[in-house]
């Protein structure tokens, strides 16, 4: 069974700059249940498609990815709030709105509809459940000013990843961008 899904993968040097940032993180704000994310799942998730047929969703898909999009990694955050979060991320943001832009055209390609709005983000660490005090060190570690450094590079592809059953992240296709 197949469980795709969109995104977009920051780049080497990107990653290697949030490789920098990871053990502050961890330091300040691992908690018995939070599970990390290693650095080389790091994705910005555009889409959720589910178990639909691989093909299928290729096809419907070409053309999609026209414009790059510069992406900067901007500070932590937590969803669903900063209170009780259930999730540690990194803020993604592209000051053309081509992201958001791409969202939408994917979706309209897939014919689904916006069930949320969308947040760019790179997820870090995920807890369940959601957490108080993870919300308390999340707040200071907000507040101290410790975030990426010169974390903005031009996306390169649209990618088609399968979480396999280990948990594992296959890509399956990707678009380059024009």
């Amino acid at each position: 069974m197949n469980r795709l899904f969109l995104a977009i993968e920051p780049n080497s040097l990107i990653r290697r700059n949030l490789s920098e940032v990871k053990p502050k993180l961890e330091e300040r704000l691992d908690r018995q249940g939070l599970r990390w994310i290693p650095i080389h799942k790091y994705v910005i998730r555009l889409a959720e498609i589910g178990d639909e047929e691989i093909e299928a969703t290729v096809a419907k898909l070409e053309g999609v990815a026209q414009k790059a999009p510069s992406i900067t990694i901007g500070r932590i955050g937590g969803m669903p709030d900063t209170k009780r979060p259930a999730e540690l991320h990194f803020e993604a943001s592209d000051s053309t709105k081509v992201l958001t832009k791409l969202r939408e055209k994917i979706l309209e390609a897939l014919g689904t509809e916006d069930e949320e709005e969308f947040q760019a983000r790179l997820i870090v660490a995920k807890m369940k459940p959601a957490s108080s005090k993870l919300g308390h060190k999340l707040r200071d570690y907000m507040h101290s000013g410790v975030h990426p450094e010169n974390a903005t590079w031009t996306a390169e592809e649209l990618i088609l990843f399968n979480t396999t059953i280990e948990g594992n992240l296959e890509r399956v296709h990707a678009w380059p961008f024009k």
